[in-house]
């Protein structure tokens, strides 16, 4: 049986942000802090997106069946 795994998206930009955090605390690239959380920004962005797109078309539908 195949497994989903349903946070793969998120575990890839948290595992983004560690790895460049990391590398900034130790001083091997020189990002400012907002660089290095982006992509759990982004990530979130992009669920909070989809989140509105569903309940926007859940609304239109609503209201098209009264």
């Amino acid at each position: 049986m195949k497994t989903k795994c349903r946070y793969t998206v998120m575990s890839i930009c948290v595992a983004i942000s560690l790895v460049s955090g990391a590398l900034k605390v130790v001083g091997v690239i020189e990002l400012e802090w907002l660089a290095v959380f982006a992509p759990i920004l982004a990530g979130l962005a992009f669920k909070l997106a989809s989140l509105l797109l569903t309940l926007t078309v859940i609304l239109f539908r609503w209201r098209l069946r009264k």
